[in-house]
């Protein structure tokens, strides 16, 4: 049997690489072009659907590996830029990789070749995404490596594109959006750059800047599957329910595949089962959050699921309470459900709205 591993030849310098090697081990050079199809693909679109639905999220939590790499703990980009680390700029990593020791020492020989500091950053997304290299060191030094790209060409529409979908792929909108943007100015705007760069607009909250861009898109470009897809999402985001499942269906007739049909059909169900949108009953679980002088203002939504009453907060830091103020946070509760007893609830959970993560939880009933 023959276990030769087929192989190709550098551009370049001639060095043999794999057959499946997208840059050369020994020079740096790009031997082909990127496929970024992934960050465009129908599993793109289910990762906004996710932060729509809880329905959606609880699908995907069995398949994270298909959601892109999850937000790292160490690396907050929202409230720092995307090429500064958290190490000093040139602080090397560890990993023990041949391959970006190589590329490493390319950097080093020439410290202002913008290449060499690419071909480095595109080895480590590379190898962060099938995880041959740790997460968050990893992207810290491909954001590092990236960044020293563009300090010596500002205008790289290649090192913008890498950067603006690392930093989506970190949560890290608000740089994505950044970069996104500076793209449309300097590149063309294709229906998959507008795309990308309205979907954060959702994610950050954008939601008529993000309706306006998807409306333009898909008047463009009428049988574009993603724009539909996109801009149900937004409306949806943006608590116009209808205008979600009228845009949302249509975008089902341009489904490129019985698959991602099928999967956007599943988020289009969820907003089905949803609430209807009127005013709070004075002794419901909804009333009693929305008129909280402190959770109040944080909700978003909120969602029934199998006697679970599920809340969405905007940017409350639940973890970061005091023992004390929870408790007395849970304990109002409690004593809200003694004198308004919610039949069908057993459980609440208080979700994340943009990342759909669980902050807390609270079973009906405890004493505790």
């Amino acid at each position: 049997m023959n276990n030769t591993k087929p192989t190709q030849n550098c551009k370049s310098c001639g060095a043999t690489l794999s057959e499946d090697a997208h840059f050369c081990s020994q020079c740096g050079s790009k031997t082909i072009l990127e496929d970024r199809s992934h960050l465009f693909s129908p599993k793109y679109i289910l990762l906004s659907c996710a932060t729509g639905s809880l329905v959606w999220a609880a699908i995907w939590f069995n398949q994270s590996g298909m959601l892109g790499p999850k937000p790292t703990e160490t690396y907050s980009p929202t409230s720092q830029t995307p090429h500064t680390s958290l190490a000093p700029r040139g602080t090397t990593q560890t990993y023990n990789d041949p391959e970006v020791e190589r590329l490493r020492k390319a950097t080093k020989a020439s410290p202002d070749d913008a290449t060499a500091w690419i071909s480095l950053g595109k080895l480590l997304i590379e190898k962060v995404r099938n995880k041959t290299v740790p997460s968050n060191q990893g992207v810290l030094e491909a954001i590092d490596a990236l960044g020293t790209a563009l300090d010596l060409r500002p205008n790289d529409k290649d090192t913008l594109l890498l950067l603006a979908d690392l930093s989506f792929e970190q949560r890290a909108f608000a740089k994505a959006e950044e970069y996104y943007a500076k793209l449309l100015t300097s590149s063309p705007q294709t229906p998959e750059l507008l795309g990308r760069y309205a979907s954060t607009l959702t994610f950050l909250g954008e939601h008529t800047r993000a309706i306006e861009a998807l409306s333009e898109l898909i008047t463009n470009h009428p049988e574009h599957f993603q724009g539909h897809a996109f801009l149900s999402i937004a409306y949806a985001q943006s608590g116009n329910k209808e205008k979600a499942l009228e845009v949302g269906t249509k975008a089902l007739g341009f489904a490129p595949s019985d698959e991602s049909r099928a999967r956007f059909q599943l988020f289009l169900d969820s907003l089905n089962r949803s609430e209807p949108n009127h005013p709070p009953l004075p002794n419901s679980l909804e009333g009693f959050f929305l008129s909280h002088p402190i959770v109040g203002p944080k909700v978003e939504r909120h969602s029934y699921t199998d006697g679970s009453f599920s809340l969405y907060l905007n940017n409350f830091p639940m973890d970061k309470m005091p023992t004390a103020a929870k408790e007395k946070f849970y304990q109002s509760i409690r004593e809200f459900l003694i004198e308004n007893p919610q039949q069908d609830i057993s459980s609440i959970l208080f979700i994340d709205s943009h990342t759909n993560a669980e902050l807390g939880s609270f079973t009906v009933g405890a004493t505790k």
